[in-house]
């Protein structure tokens, strides 16, 4: 399984045989178009355009935007629903189950999680965590690290903070990784994981540069 990011909540995760794309981004962000094959789109949030811009989607795809379980040939995903404080607006958590290994993406996930919301979470481990971190539509670095510490996955990769061109303000990856005790300045624009390779004694931190 390779993972990609390209910017704002926008994810790639594909093998040989199969490419995911989650949460395409409009251009009004600021950044380049973006452009992918895929044979799976997942989105946490339609209703939201800036999270939602398929327009760069090429292929015959099919669509997962809503809680529920899914099952494909080499794919499994298990949509948790939530909603924003206050509003009715629900939105998606995804867990992914890809080439053996556990993904669970976060999306623009504002809040801390509900024990109930947290109790569907840990019916499964979390291999690879994708977190948002940059706060305004996500919650911020510290209750990403917060939320670390209660999923305890072996792997995070931390998204929605600032990179050059995006117009929306998020904070810098800079606490972030402080905090992991990594650095910050990083040349990896992809990361390869197998899951007979997972450290599941320890804890790793990946920052990926769009």
């Amino acid at each position: 399984m390779t993972i990609t990011w390209a910017g704002h909540y926008t994810v790639k995760i594909y093998n040989s045989n199969s490419t995911i794309v989650i949460n395409p981004y409009s251009p009004n962000i600021g950044l380049p178009p973006f452009r992918s094959k895929a044979d799976f789109v997942f989105m946490t949030n339609p209703s939201d355009s800036t999270m939602s811009h398929t327009s760069g989607i090429q292929g015959d795809y099919i669509l997962v935007d809503s809680p529920g379980e899914c099952s494909f040939d080499n794919i499994t995903t298990y949509g948790i629903g939530w909603f924003k404080d206050g509003t009715n607006q629900e939105q998606t958590i995804f867990r992914i189950i890809f080439d053996n290994i556990t993904v669970l993406y976060l999306g623009s996930l504002n809040r801390k999680l509900k024990q109930e919301e947290l109790q569907n979470i840990e019916q499964a481990d979390t291999d690879i965590l994708i977190v948002p971190i940059g706060g305004s539509t996500s919650i911020d670095t510290n209750t990403a690290i917060d939320l670390i510490s209660t999923i305890e996955p072996n792997v995070v990769i931390p998204i929605n903070f600032s990179i050059p061109k995006l117009n929306q303000q998020v904070e810098a990856v800079a606490k972030f990784a402080h905090e992991m005790g990594v650095s910050p300045s990083t040349d990896n624009k992809k990361i390869t994981i197998l899951a007979n390779k997972i450290d599941r004694e320890n804890l790793s931190t990946i920052i990926l540069n769009p």
